[in-house]
């Protein structure tokens, strides 16, 4: 019994030696974006990109980092999740990848000012630009400064709080929550 076992164990040993991990969630690194403006926001890039990667690490989940150019070229078929902080300037290969991993069923959850600029520092007609408006189903009207708490909604149902910068915008095709 003994050596039936040995042989087990050295079998799920090469198996397990052998194995890969395959993240399901990717952090995009925006090379782009640091070049795209004049409003020095390199340092406001990297403290979003690392509180994606904190959030991901707090949830035991090592993802894996993707650039513009890796997104434009194609994602792998094993990531699900694109996490997109800060990703306000974004050109239009990255657009057209992005939309691509989202009708090949993939998820992208992005933030604040999301796509606003191309990365030679012009605006979108849209917000999001890049033909992203139509992939997540709303258009960014305005966006406002919260300086006191009498601009918040009565409700404040999602514990927005003051002194922080909201999107004002319109659903077009996305559900209304």
């Amino acid at each position: 019994a003994a050596g039936n076992q040995a042989k087990e164990m050295t079998a799920l040993g090469r198996r397990l030696s052998d194995a890969r991990r395959r993240p399901e969630i990717a952090v995009f690194h925006a090379t782009g974006a640091r070049f795209a403006s004049a409003e020095n926001c390199a340092g406001f890039i990297r403290e979003s990109e690392i509180g994606a990667l904190r959030l991901c690490f707090d949830l035991h989940v090592t993802p894996q980092v993707v650039t513009d150019e890796m997104v434009a070229e194609g994602l792998p078929k094993h990531l699900k999740v694109l996490l997109m902080p800060f990703a306000y300037a974004l050109d239009e290969a990255t657009c057209a990848g992005i939309r691509r991993f989202v009708e090949a069923g993939g998820c992208v959850v992005a933030d604040v000012n999301f796509a606003a600029k191309r990365t030679n520092g012009h605006l979108w007609r849209v917000c999001p630009g890049g033909g992203l408006d139509a992939v997540f189903g709303y258009v960014r009207d305005e966006f406002q400064y919260l300086d006191e708490p009498s601009q918040l909604p009565a409700d404040n149902r999602y514990a927005v709080p003051f002194e922080q910068i909201v999107d004002l915008v319109t659903p077009t095709t996305a559900e209304k929550l």
